[in-house]
């Protein structure tokens, strides 16, 4: 995910052109990730998808979250400005 011992990697001795060209995911700096899906497969109700990932992409999860979901667990809905024990960004962030 840092394209460890690649020409990309951003922690390598290798050139600035080349460290710099692709921006790395999965850093200790990376506070969040996402993917989105778009399936044709099935119906457009429920054909797209957002996977979120809390923290570092190495060490979390990536859950998926429905574009028609009417409702969230608490614990990815709400996320307080000081760290806790409960909810899903604080835990993640502090893998």
């Amino acid at each position: 995910s840092h394209y460890n011992e690649t020409p990309y990697d951003p922690f390598s001795r290798g050139n600035e052109a080349t460290k710099t060209l692709f921006r790395p995911i999965s850093m200790n700096r990376t506070q969040n990730s996402h993917v989105l899906q778009i399936r044709n497969d099935v119906d457009n109700n429920s054909n797209a998808i957002m996977w979120l990932c809390f923290g570092v992409p190495a060490f979390s999860p990536y859950v998926p979250f429905f574009a028609n979901a009417t409702d969230t667990d608490d614990t990815y809905a709400n996320t307080p400005v000081h760290c806790d024990d409960v909810s899903a960004y604080w835990m993640y962030r502090k893998l």
